[in-house]
């Protein structure tokens, strides 16, 4: 009986998300409570570089 408590706490499944793919618990409530929700994804393509950035860049080219 506890062996199948065992195995549902330790229940993972695999699921793919923006980033890629994640192994996340079966059920919240067998999560770890230090657990950190994914942040948000931007792709490359979509972000906007900073003026930073591009001047780092810009003087990388010199």
């Amino acid at each position: 009986m506890s062996s199948e408590v065992s195995a549902r706490r330790d229940a993972k499944k695999l699921v793919r998300s923006p980033s890629g793919l994640r192994m996340v618990p079966e059920h919240r409530a067998f999560g770890s409570p230090f657990g950190l929700e994914e942040p948000q994804w931007v792709p490359d393509k979509e972000e906007q570089p900073s003026s930073s950035r591009l001047e780092t860049q810009r003087n990388l080219k010199l």
